[in-house]
């Protein structure tokens, strides 16, 4: 829907109930007035266990560049990113739109990030479930006390 206010026109849609202003353009208008400025909206959110920067609604002129940082929480990682719901692969931790000429969304999911197993003589053993029938947890301890050349790998 394009609706005139005053000097300015504002583009809105509907999604999920919520009204978004999507683009304007400022300036210009009641006869004589100089060039409009014309802006548009980057929706930027995260779900799960991070955050985005800047983050919510950022308002961009057209023709600009914005770049959205991604903030996993400690153990955390990137899963997921959509941007005008469509995946893109990232190799960084952020994201840059480049010569905005139109609004855009984007969402960063993130996942927690499987623990590192400790290794180690010292290393905390959790119960197997069989310590009645073998003692695992023994065993384990021995296992990983043993020295081994550096060409021998253990698979567990």
């Amino acid at each position: 829907t394009l609706t005139y206010a005053g000097n300015d026109y504002y583009e809105s849609a509907v999604a999920s109930s919520t009204v978004t202003a999507l683009g304007s353009n400022t300036g210009g208008g009641g006869g004589g007035g100089g060039g409009g400025t014309t802006s548009y909206l980057i929706n930027a959110t995260a779900t799960g266990n991070g955050s985005v920067e800047p983050e919510g609604q950022i308002t961009i002129s057209f023709g600009n560049d914005v770049t959205i940082q991604f903030i996993p929480n400690e153990g955390a990682q990137v899963l997921e990113v959509l941007v005008d719901g469509e995946t893109v692969a990232v190799t960084s931790n952020s994201y840059t739109f480049e010569n905005v000429h139109e609004n855009h969304r984007i969402e960063v999911h993130f996942s927690q990030a499987e623990p590192a197993i400790p290794v180690g003589p010292n290393m905390p053993v959790q119960s197997t479930g069989v310590e009645d029938q073998l003692d695992t947890v023994t065993i384990m301890r021995i296992c990983l006390a043993i020295p081994m050349a550096p060409s021998v790998r253990m698979h567990l």
